[in-house]
């Protein structure tokens, strides 16, 4: 597992399975963007998911070169 950021190891698996799936599926910024956000808003336990360090170590895990700011 990857350290992302997240305040547990649990939140850090979720955020780590997030990354898989876009690696694996081909998604863009823009689409990993929501899961973020939907992972936050699911569990106050996982609020940061949406923290600008989290989201900057995502976006660096996946090699986007889009606009980070979408």
């Amino acid at each position: 597992m990857t350290y992302f950021g997240m305040f547990t190891t649990e939140g850090n698996q979720k955020v780590a399975a997030i990354v898989e799936f876009a690696k694996a599926n081909g998604a863009e910024w823009e689409n990993v963007l929501p899961m973020l956000r939907n992972l936050a808003d699911s569990n106050p336990m996982y609020r940061e998911a949406m923290d600008t360090v989290v989201r900057e170590m995502v976006y660096d895990a996946c090699s986007f070169t889009s606009d980070f700011y979408v």
